[in-house]
């Protein structure tokens, strides 16, 4: 019974390891706190791969300075995202790049989180 269900287990954990996941990740140095020098500015951009299975939906970026928090929709290509320049306030935040797929129904599949972002 017990090799049974790690032969189980292992089958599983093969699916999951081979069909792959949608995926999103910052660029280098990104998100870029007062872009060009400009204040009470932001900008962030990166790449995504999506599984076979799913369908883009949407990119954002959270940007939360404390319990207040701003959403910024990101423009994207076939494996890019940017959220170009965006207006903040002075703060430090919590900065979370999010990737919504849709396989039927649209879900949360991955996110990123630089925290300490300095904007002046």
């Amino acid at each position: 019974m017990r090799r049974k269900l790690l032969g189980v287990a292992f089958t599983l954990l093969a699916l999951v390891c081979l069909t792959g996941a949608s995926t999103i990740s910052y660029n280098a140095g990104n998100p870029v706190p007062n872009p060009g020098g400009v204040a009470n500015k932001l900008s962030a951009d990166g790449t995504y791969t999506l599984d076979a299975k799913h369908k883009l939906s949407s990119i954002q970026l959270q940007a939360q300075d404390g319990f207040l928090g701003s959403v910024f929709p990101a423009t994207t290509t076939a494996t890019t995202w940017s959220t170009g320049v965006v207006s903040l306030n002075a703060g430090t935040y919590k900065c979370t790049a999010q990737l919504f797929v849709d396989d039927g129904a649209i879900w949360l599949a991955d996110e990123k989180v630089v925290d300490n972002v300095q904007v002046k």
